[in-house]
C-alpha cells in the first residue's frame, strides 16, 4: 500500500501521481517545443523560400546579364570586322577607279603618239616624193624636142619674118587652169593688158613665137585691168610684131585676137599693150 505524504496544502500525492504529473509536464514542454519548432521551421522554410526566390532572381539576372554579355561580345568584333572589310572594299574600289583612269590616260597618250608617228611617217614620205620629183623648170627643158630650132619660151632678137616661121610645138599635155580673160596654152596662162611692159607677180612677158600660136584664141577675151593707149603688142622679144586691131585702146571683149601688123616695131609707152604669161 502506497505511502502518502502530507503537505501544508493538505493535499496528499503519491509517487506515481508525481511521476505522472512530471511526465505530463515534460510532454507538454516537449509538445510545446515541437510546436514552436514546427512553427519556427515553417517560418524558416517560408523565409528560406522567399530568400531562395530572391537569390534565384538575383542569380537569374546575373546569368541573364552574363548570357547577354557573352552574346554581345562576339557581335562587336564581328561588326568591327565587317566595318574593316567595308573600308577595304571602298579603298579597293577607289584604287580600281584610279587604275582605270590611269589606263585610259595611257591609252589616250598612246593613240596620240601613234597619230603623231603616222603624221611624221606621212611627212617623211612627202619629203621623199618631193626630193624624187624633177623641178618644173628642168622638166620643161627636158621635154623641149631637140629638133626644135627656136625655143618659144626664150626671148628672141630675130625679125618678125623669122618669128612667123617658128613652129607651134607644145612640150606637155598638161592644161593650166586660167582666169576668164586668159588663154591657156602649153600649161601656161597668157593675158593682154595696157600695163606698159609690166606683168603681175608670177608672170613675165611672153614671146612673139607663143603669141603666133595663140593669137586667135584671144577673141572674146578682155584686158586684164587696164585699157591700152598703143595697140602694138609689147613682148619679151626685141621687136614688136603684133597689133590689136579690134578694140584697140577700147574696152573688150575683143572681137578678134592680135595679128601681124607692127613689123619690127619698138614702141614702149606707159600704157603700151603688153603680152604676159605665167612663169
Amino acid at each position: 500500500m502506497a505511502q502518502r505524504s502530507s503537505h501544508s496544502t493538505g493535499i496528499d500525492f503519491t509517487k506515481s501521481d508525481y511521476s505522472q504529473q512530471h511526465k505530463e509536464q515534460t510532454d507538454d514542454k516537449t509538445n510545446c517545443i515541437k510546436r514552436v519548432s514546427k512553427r519556427l521551421l515553417g517560418y524558416a522554410k517560408s523565409k528560406t523560400c522567399l530568400f531562395g526566390l530572391v537569390i534565384g532572381l538575383l542569380t537569374g539576372g546575373i546569368a541573364l546579364a552574363a548570357v547577354t554579355t557573352i552574346w554581345k561580345d562576339p557581335i562587336t568584333p564581328r561588326r568591327q570586322l565587317l566595318r574593316q572589310a567595308l573600308v577595304v572594299r571602298v579603298l579597293q574600289h577607289q584604287q580600281l577607279r584610279q587604275a582605270l583612269a590611269l589606263h585610259q590616260q595611257q591609252q589616250q597618250l598612246l593613240r596620240q603618239v601613234q597619230v603623231h608617228q603616222q603624221q611624221q611617217q606621212l611627212l617623211r614620205q612627202v619629203l621623199v616624193l618631193r626630193q624624187q620629183q624633177v623641178p618644173p623648170v628642168l622638166l620643161q627643158q627636158q621635154q623641149v624636142p631637140s629638133s626644135t630650132a627656136t625655143n618659144p619660151f626664150t626671148p628672141s632678137t630675130v625679125t618678125c619674118a623669122n618669128t612667123v616661121a617658128t613652129p607651134c610645138t607644145t612640150t606637155t599635155t598638161l592644161v593650166a587652169s586660167c582666169q576668164s580673160y586668159e588663154v591657156s596654152w602649153n600649161n601656161h596662162c597668157y593675158y593682154l593688158d595696157g600695163s606698159g611692159g609690166s606683168c603681175i607677180t608670177g608672170y613675165s612677158q611672153g614671146t612673139n613665137a607663143v603669141l603666133t600660136c595663140i593669137a586667135t584664141q584671144f577673141a572674146g577675151k578682155t584686158y586684164r585691168s587696164t585699157i591700152s593707149n598703143n595697140c602694138c603688142v609689147w613682148t619679151s622679144d626685141t621687136y614688136e610684131c603684133f597689133i590689136l586691131n579690134s578694140n584697140c585702146n577700147s574696152a573688150g571683149p575683143f572681137t578678134s585676137g592680135p595679128s601681124l601688123g607692127c613689123t619690127d616695131a619698138q614702141q614702149q609707152y606707159g600704157q603700151q599693150l603688153t603680152f604676159c604669161g605665167s612663169n
